[in-house]
Order: structure tokens, then C-alpha cells, then sequence
């Protein structure tokens, strides 16, 4: 029993991971369907150009703003971020009262709210955790955020049909409120910062320093294979991944209901897959497991502009979501160790190859607009190839990372 608690359930051990597990399953219940429903709705409202447009510039703004909160991490420490992330949420809950009005402020809320502080979530996770570790704390954090999606994917849609936006709202508002104050409990990981400077002038300084801190670091040694990895399957994903729900609801003929039915039953095939990919991290390494999963990713969508029926695309969307689960498992921690040697700028490196990857991809969900309106199949299998050159990336860094996470599970 020891055993089985020292190698599956590391993350009882950590305060901070334990609060993260707790609160992403919080937001995560919260806003699974939107990522969906959105989509869907701007569609039938102002049609998949809008969609692709709306996306586009949610993106730019994204783009600008994420480095912003890489410099705010470094500066003022990862704690204050993850706090104001959950209460940014509740702001997404309360637009969608506008309606129309307001989708544009949702749709952007919705993207820029990941970029500013989500590597500050993951830092404050795995930064005291052991090298060893991260990968099955980050499948347990994976897990809830499953379980969760898995739960609002079918009870908030059936709330919204049967009671309206308003109780939807509220709901999701206080569980993100809750995530905040929640969160107020996490241990700082940032060991040094400035003391002395007023706080407007160290974040200034922050800024100063972005150039030689973030851009030159993302090009250097093994980080820049990091760097064109992000910024490839940035792009795999972005040009795809609105319209997939689009794809379901008019080439597959399937129901609002049923879609949500579909997504739950993929969060809860993630919560083994999670699992699984905690296990493998360490038998594998994280290098290993990323570059097979791209390269399944990429197998998955060319085999769905193959196969019409809906039995085949329900398949090929389980293998699918496997394969992502095990990718989200391996990343951060990839990164992480990746930028273990630059520790007084290791959120503003992640936050700039966020920027990047961002910046260099803000046109894909138009540019997949674009190509849907020639062929939804062609859009398929555009995904797909660009998937395949991530993968292939991260290929010359197999040997090397795994060198590096054996040494570390040695110690």
C-alpha cells in the first residue's frame, strides 16, 4: 500500500497540487460547455466566417497580453495570478447575460483568460513537486478537470434548456468565485523577488527585461524545439478545434444533447487516459509520449475526412481525446524541466513561447473558416499534417530528454 501511495498518489503530498486538483474540477464543471456551445451558436447566429473571425481576434488579443502575465509571475509571484484567473472566468459567466450584445467580450474573456494564467497555475503546481512526480501529479489535475468537463458537459446544457442563461450564470460565476478564494491557500513557489521598488517600477523592470528574458531564452539549445513545437501544434489545434463541434452538429447530423453526451463520455475516457499517462511518464519520458501522441493526433483526424459514419467518428474521437489526455499529462512537466535552469525567468519564457506560439497562429481559426467553406475534409486533413510536423520536432530531443528525466528519477 505504501508503495502503490508513493508511485499513484504523489499529489496528496502537495498542497499546492492538492488545490489545484480541487479547484480546476471547479472550473472546469464550469465552463466545459462553452467550449462547445460557443462555436455552435455564433454559427447559427452570423454564420462559420464570424466564428473564425471572432477567434482570430480573441487570439491577437491573447497574443499581447500573455506575455504581460509571464512578466507579473516573475515579478509579483505565481499566487496572485492564479487567484485572479477564476474570478476573470466569473466575468465570462456574467457576459453572457448580453447575449449578441456581448458574445464578442465572451469569446475573447474565454481565450485571453489561458494565456495570462495558466502557466502561472502550472508553475505553482509542479515547482516544489519532484521531477519525478510532476508527470503523475499533472494526470491527477488532468483527472478532475476531466471529471468535471464530463459532469457540465451534460448538466449545465440541460440547465440552459430547461431553466434558461440566468441560473447558468449564477452557478458558474460562484464556482468560479470559490476557485479564487480557494486558491488564496497556495504556498508561493517564486523564491526571489525584488523588494524595495514600488510595484509599478518592478513590473516596469519586468517589462524592460522581456526581450533578453523571454525571446532570447525561446531560441536557445533544446527550448527552441520546444518553442516550434508550441508554435506547430498551436496551430494544429487552432485551425481545427472550433470547428469540430460544427463538424458533428451539420456533417454528422448529431443533437445538441447528443454532442454533450459525446464530450461527457470523452471526460471520462480521459480520466484513465490521465491515469495512463502519469504511469507512462515515468517509464517513458515526457519527450516520448508527446511526439506519439502528435503523431496518433494527426492519424485520428486524417481517419475522420476518411470515415462518414457516426459509429466511426465516435471511435476515432475516444483515440482522439486519448491521445491529447496523454500529451496534456507530458507537456507541462516537459517545459518545466525544460526551463529549470532559468528560475528567476521561467514564467516570463513560458508566457513569451505562449505569446509565440499565439502570435504566429492568431489567424488559424479564420484561416480554418477559410478552408471549411472549400472542403470540411480538406480541413482535416490540413490539422493532420501539421500535427505530423510537430510531432517530428521533437524528435531530435527524444535521447536527450530522456537522458535527463532518468537522471532526475535517480535522484
Amino acid at each position: 500500500m505504501a508503495k502503490l501511495y508513493d508511485k499513484i498518489l504523489p499529489v496528496f503530498r502537495y498542497r499546492n497540487a492538492l488545490i489545484t486538483v480541487i479547484t480546476q474540477f471547479l472550473i472546469a464543471f464550469a465552463t466545459a460547455f462553452l467550449f462547445w456551445y460557443l462555436p455552435i451558436k455564433i454559427n447559427e447566429l452570423q454564420g462559420v466566417l464570424a466564428v473564425g473571425l471572432m477567434y482570430s481576434v480573441a487570439r491577437i488579443l491573447s497574443a499581447l497580453l500573455s506575455p504581460l502575465g509571464g512578466v507579473a509571475s516573475d515579478v509579483y509571484g505565481r499566487k496572485p495570478l492564479t487567484i485572479l484567473g477564476p474570478l476573470m472566468y466569473a466575468l465570462v459567466f456574467l457576459s453572457l447575460l448580453g447575449g449578441i450584445k456581448t458574445i464578442w467580450v465572451t469569446v475573447v474573456l474565454l481565450v485571453v483568460v489561458p494565456s495570462i494564467v495558466s502557466n502561472s497555475v502550472y508553475l505553482i503546481t509542479l515547482e516544489n513537486v519532484d521531477d519525478k512526480d510532476r508527470g503523475v501529479v499533472m494526470s491527477f489535475v488532468n483527472i478532475a478537470f476531466a471529471a468535471a468537463m464530463a459532469l457540465g458537459n451534460i448538466l449545465l446544457p440541460m440547465m440552459y434548456s430547461a431553466m434558461g442563461i440566468a441560473p447558468v450564470v449564477m452557478l458558474g460565476a460562484s464556482l468560479c468565485v470559490l476557485s479564487s478564494l480557494l486558491r488564496i491557500a497556495y504556498n508561493e513557489t517564486l523564491r526571489e523577488r525584488e523588494v524595495g521598488k514600488p510595484l509599478i517600477a518592478r513590473f516596469y523592470d519586468g517589462l524592460r527585461g522581456l526581450l533578453p528574458k523571454g525571446l532570447r531564452v525561446v531560441f536557445v539549445g533544446y527550448v527552441a524545439y520546444l518553442t516550434l513545437f508550441g508554435i506547430l501544434a498551436t496551430l494544429g489545434s487552432e485551425v481545427v478545434s472550433r470547428f469540430i463541434p460544427i463538424y458533428l452538429r451539420d456533417i454528422l447530423g448529431l443533437r445538441l444533447t447528443s454532442i454533450g453526451l459525446l464530450y461527457s463520455l470523452i471526460s471520462f475516457i480521459n480520466i484513465a487516459s490521465y491515469m495512463l499517462g502519469g504511469i507512462l511518464s515515468r517509464k517513458l519520458g515526457y519527450a516520448h509520449l508527446v511526439v506519439a501522441s502528435s503523431l496518433i493526433i494527426a492519424l485520428c483526424l486524417l481517419a475522420l475526412a476518411t470515415f462518414k459514419s457516426v459509429y466511426a467518428a465516435i471511435t476515432l474521437f475516444i483515440a482522439l481525446s486519448i491521445s491529447e489526455s496523454i500529451a496534456q499529462v507530458a507537456i507541462p512537466p516537459l517545459y518545466v524541466k525544460a526551463l529549470d535552469r532559468y528560475p528567476d525567468r521561467k514564467a516570463t519564457v513560458m508566457h513569451t513561447q505562449s505569446s509565440l506560439s499565439i502570435a504566429t497562429t492568431f489567424f488559424a481559426p479564420l484561416l480554418g473558416a477559410l478552408i471549411w467553406l472549400l472542403s470540411p475534409d480538406l480541413l482535416l486533413i490540413t490539422s493532420s499534417i501539421i500535427f505530423v510536423s510537430s510531432g517530428l520536432i521533437l524528435i531530435p530531443l527524444i535521447k536527450q530528454f530522456k537522458t535527463i528525466h532518468k537522471d532526475s528519477a535517480e535522484r
